[in-house]
C-alpha cells in the first residue's frame, strides 16, 4: 500500500483486520491499540519521509492545517505529583505549570526549569532532601497534607523564581480515583483509612471547592475534576466557569470521537486530552483533535506516565496546531526528548513559526462561519407544477437577504424557469438556474439544451456532474469537463458536483474518487471566479444521513488541498466548495461553521418555504 494514504492503511486495520467494536466505536479488541498505533505511527513517519517532509509538516498537511506558518506550544509541565502517583496524601494527581506569559517556546522552557529548581529548593527547605526525589513524570511528590498545601509551595516557588505574572497554573485532578459510586462522592483524603467525613464531598460541593481554588490561584485549566461518567457535574461545572477556565476531559473522553461527540452534545467541558494511544490510530487521533478544535475546544496533546524517548508527539502537537503540550516535568530523559525535539522544530521554523501564549487555548480552534461569500443553491430535480413553483417563489421573493453577502440560485426543473423567472422578476435575493446542459452545441441534439441557449434565456448558474446525472445517464468525468469547458466559455457559472458513494467512503477511497473527478475539470477551467464545487455524498443525498462535521470538512479539505497543488494557493483559497446531502434548517449552522465548507447545495429541503432560513443560516455566517 501507498505510504501516504494513512487513512486508508488505518481504516483497514482498525476496521477490516481488526473489526471488534463496542457502544463507543471501534474498540480495537483482537490486534490491541499498541500494535495498531505502532503501525500507525510508522505509516505516518514513512509518509513524511516519502513526500519529503519534515514529521510536523505532514501531519498538519494530512490533518488539514496550514503548513506554511506554525505554532509552538505552551509547555504544561507536571511539577508536583499526587494521587495515586505518589505516595503523599496529596489527592490531585498532578500540578502544573504554564508559562503562558512567554514570548517563544524557548523562554517556556527557561522559565518552567527556573521554576521547577526554584520548587526543589523551596521543598528541601521545608520537607527535606528526602522530598526532593522525582516520580514517573519528573514531578516532586513531598509529603503534603493537602491539595492547598501543595499550591501554596508551588506559588512561593512561582515567586521566589522571579516569574510570577508569566506562570499560570493547572491540575490534573483525575477525580475518578477518588469517587464511590456508591456514595457519589469524592474523598479528599482517600490515601488515609480514617479519612474524616468532612472530606467525602459531592459534585456539587466539588464545584465550590474549584471555585474557591480559581479564586485564590492563578488557574486556567482543571483536567478530570469528575469521575469519567458523571456527565452531569461536567455540564453543570461548565455552564459556571467554563467562559474563564479550560476544562479538560481526558478519562472523561478518552480521545474517542463518539465520547467527544457526546461531550458537544451535552457541553461536558470545553478541551480534550489527546493521547494518541488511548484510540489507537493517528487518523482517529487527528479526527478527536478536529472535531475537538471545530467546535472551538482546546485540545492539550499529552504523553503518558509510562513513556519512552520516543518524540512523536512533539511533531504531532506542531502539526495539530493545538497550542499546548503536556509531557512531563523539565526533568528525565523520556520528557526532555519531546521538549528538546520542540526545540528543534522552532529553531528549524524561525520565523514561520510564533508562540500561542495566552491563546493557548483556542489558537488552532478556526474562525467559525464562511471565510469566501456563501453560496446556497436548491436543486428542485423533476418535481412540483408550475403552480407549485410559482406559490413557493412568492414566498423566496420575499427573503431579505442581501446579494453581497450570500448568492441563493434555485435549479428548477427547465419547463418551469420561465414561470420561475416571473415570479422572481426584479428580485436580486435568489436567481435561478439550469440543472443540465448539453456536451454539444445547438444542432440536431433531441431533448437537449445548449450553453448559448442557457445565455440566451438570461440564466447565469448550471449544475454540471450531478450524482444522478452520472449513475442514472452514464455521464462520465470526462462529459462533465466537455460541459463545463463550454458552459465557461459562454460566460455561465458552473455548480460542479462532486462525491462518493457508499461502498467508495466505507473502503476509504473518498479521497481518490474526489480527486479523480476534479483533476477531470481542472484542465479545462480558464476561470475560476466561474467555478462553485458542490460535494455530495451520494450515500447522503436524500437518505437523510448526514456526514459528520468531521467527514464534511476531510473531504472539503481534500478537495481544496486538490485545487492547492494543482492551481496554487489563490486559486484554492477562493474557490467555494459546497456541502450537499441531506441539508436541512437544522443541521446547516454546525456545517457552515466549518471552515472549508462555503454554502449547500440543498435537494429536498429546498422544496420548502423553510429553504429561506438556510439562506439566511449562510448569510449570517459569512466573515466579510
Amino acid at each position: 500500500m501507498d505510504v501516504t494514504k494513512q487513512t486508508e492503511i488505518d481504516k483497514l486495520m482498525v476496521e477490516i483486520l481488526d473489526g471488534t467494536q463496542n457502544e463507543w466505536g471501534w474498540c480495537k479488541a483482537k490486534l490491541g491499540a499498541n500494535a495498531i498505533l505502532a503501525v500507525s505511527m510508522a505509516v505516518c513517519r514513512a509518509g513524511a519521509a516519502c513526500s519529503r517532509m519534515p514529521l510536523y509538516k505532514y501531519i498538519a498537511r494530512i490533518a488539514g492545517k496550514p503548513y506554511d506558518k506554525f505554532v509552538m506550544p505552551v509547555p504544561s509541565f507536571n511539577v508536583i505529583n499526587g494521587g495515586s502517583h505518589a505516595g503523599n496524601r496529596l489527592a490531585c494527581q498532578e500540578f502544573m505549570i504554564l508559562p503562558v506569559g512567554a514570548s517563544t517556546f524557548r523562554e517556556a522552557m527557561n522559565i518552567g526549569a527556573e521554576v521547577y529548581h526554584t520548587l526543589k529548593k523551596c521543598i528541601k527547605d521545608k520537607y527535606g532532601q528526602d522530598a526532593c526525589n522525582v516520580g514517573d513524570e519528573g514531578g516532586f511528590a513531598p509529603s503534603v497534607q493537602d491539595n492547598n498545601e501543595a499550591l501554596d509551595i508551588l506559588m512561593d516557588a512561582i515567586k521566589k523564581s522571579g516569574h510570577e505574572g508569566k506562570v499560570k497554573i493547572g491540575t490534573d485532578v483525575a477525580a475518578s480515583e477518588f469517587y464511590s459510586a456508591e456514595t457519589k462522592k469524592y474523598d479528599l483524603d482517600f490515601k488515609n483509612p480514617d479519612s474524616p467525613p468532612e472530606m467525602k464531598k459531592t459534585a456539587d460541593e466539588m464545584i465550590e471547592y474549584y471555585k474557591d481554588w480559581i479564586a485564590k490561584y492563578p488557574f486556567v485549566s482543571i483536567e478530570d475534576p469528575f469521575d469519567q461518567d458523571d456527565w452531569e457535574a461536567y455540564t453543570k461545572f461548565q455552564a459556571e466557569v467554563g467562559d474563564h477556565m479550560q476544562i479538560v476531559g481526558d478519562d472523561l473522553l478518552v480521545t474517542n470521537p463518539k465520547r467527544v461527540q457526546k461531550g458537544l452534545d451535552v457541553k461536558a467541558c470545553n478541551a480534550l486530552l489527546l493521547k494518541v494511544n488511548q484510540i489507537g490510530s493517528i487518523t482517529e487521533a487527528i479526527e478527536a483533535s478536529n472535531m475537538a478544535q471545530f467546535a472551538g475546544w482546546g485540545v492539550m496533546v499529552s504523553h503518558r506516565s509510562g513513556e519512552t524517548e520516543d518524540s512523536f508527539i512533539a511533531d504531532l502537537v506542531v502539526g495539530l496546531r493545538t497550542g499546548q503540550i503536556k509531557t512531563g516535568a523539565p526533568c528525565r530523559s523520556e520528557r526532555l526528548s519531546k521538549y528538546n525535539q520542540l526545540l528543534r522544530i522552532e529553531e528549524e521554523l524561525g520565523s514561520r513559526c510564533s508562540f500561542a501564549g495566552l491563546a493557548f487555548r483556542n489558537i488552532g480552534s478556526p474562525a467559525l462561519g464562511m471565510l469566501r461569500k456563501p453560496f446556497v443553491g436548491g436543486n428542485w430535480k423533476s418535481t412540483g407544477t408550475i403552480a407549485s413553483v410559482k406559490e413557493l417563489l412568492t414566498a423566496f421573493k420575499d427573503l431579505q437577504s442581501d446579494p453581497s453577502l450570500v448568492d441563493a440560485v434555485i435549479f428548477a426543473p427547465t419547463i418551469h424557469i420561465p414561470a420561475a423567472q416571473e415570479v422572481l422578476a426584479g428580485c436580486n435575493s435568489v436567481h435561478v438556474g439550469v440543472q443540465n446542459m448539453s456536451k454539444s452545441g445547438e444542432g440536431a441534439f433531441t431533448g437537449e439544451v445548449s450553453a448559448s441557449q442557457i445565455q440566451d434565456a438570461g440564466l447565469q448558474y448550471v449544475l454540471v456532474g450531478h450524482s444522478e446525472r452520472r449513475s442514472l445517464y452514464g455521464e462520465t468525468d470526462e462529459d462533465c469537463a466537455i460541459k463545463t469547458k463550454l458552459a465557461i466559455e459562454k460566460g455561465l457559472t458552473v455548480v460542479f458536483c462532486i462525491g462518493e458513494l457508499l461502498a467508495e467512503r466505507q473502503t476509504g477511497k473518498t479521497t481518490e474518487v474526489c480527486e479523480r473527478q476534479m483533476k477531470a475539470v481542472i484542465p479545462v477551467v480558464t476561470d475560476w471566479s466561474k467555478m462553485v464545487i458542490a460535494y455530495e455524498p451520494v450515500w447522503a443525498i436524500g437518505t437523510g444521513v448526514v456526514a459528520t462535521p468531521m467527514q464534511a470538512q476531510e473531504a472539503h479539505y481534500q478537495v481544496r488541498r486538490t485545487l492547492r497543488d494543482a492551481c496554487g494557493a489563490a486559486v484554492a483559497d477562493s474557490v467555494r466548495i459546497l456541502y450537499g446531502g441531506s441539508v436541512n434548517p437544522g443541521n446547516c449552522k454546525a456545517l457552515g461553521d466549518l471552515p472549508d465548507v462555503d454554502g449547500f447545495l440543498v435537494g429536498g429541503a429546498s422544496c420548502k418555504p423553510n429553504f429561506t432560513e438556510i439562506i439566511s443560516t449562510a448569510q449570517a455566517a459569512f466573515k466579510k
